[in-house]
């Protein structure tokens, strides 16, 4: 995966960002973003995608272990509801979207949501336009490649934003847009937001 991702920048289709946003106790960091029509990602590639590199650190230093998701699945499981099917449902209502939600001993890496969001995009469209994640864990930092719909050209500001929810499309209950041309989280909402840049 990251050899693939580093093609992409050596066939000059991505930029390095390496921007770090800090949420509760976890440190994000969005690596990179590159353009999906010459790279050869593990999924395939699907015609105009964008691609982004997130790294997710603990503040403390400490490794993301296979511990670290032992204890988010259990965090998860104490609310969760089993179906009839024998799977397993939240109540979204009760996600703690603040900064408390991204907690050491929350289950945040079990629901966390990677979605683009735009500028001027009313229906949150973007959101809810195909779009995945895979993650592994190096060293003790989890990375994930995002795979988006193609944002080089979104009509606004687009952004790569990170909250609790999975599964969850953006919406009013979760962003805000603002007049001067900006999305920000809504009241109560917390998480890492970041400015795609032009590549």
């Amino acid at each position: 995966m990251a050899a693939a991702f580093g093609e992409a920048f050596t066939e000059g289709n991505g930029v390095v960002v390496d921007e770090t946003q800090r949420v509760g106790d976890f440190d994000f960091t969005l690596c990179g973003v590159a353009a999906g029509r010459k790279a050869s990602f593990p999924m395939g590639v699907r015609g105009e995608r964008t691609y982004a590199v997130l790294s997710i650190a603990r503040v403390d230093g400490e490794p993301i272990t296979d511990e670290t998701f032992a204890q988010a699945e259990e965090a998860w499981l104490a609310t969760a509801v089993e179906q009839e099917d024998g799977s397993f449902l939240r109540d979204g209502s009760i996600i703690d979207r603040g900064e408390g939600g991204f907690a050491l001993d929350s289950p945040m890496l079990e629901d966390l949501a990677i979605a683009p969001v735009v500028a001027g995009d009313d229906d949150w469209s973007a959101g809810r336009q195909e779009w995945a994640s895979g993650g592994y864990c190096a060293d003790g930092v989890m990375y994930n490649l995002v795979d988006v719909t193609d944002l080089r050209h979104a009509n606004g500001r687009a952004y790569l934003a990170v909250y609790r929810g999975w599964a969850q499309n953006p919406s009013d209950e979760l962003f805000t847009q603002n007049p001067d041309g900006t999305v920000s989280f809504a009241e109560g909402v917390a998480g890492a937001l970041f400015e795609i840049p032009e590549f």
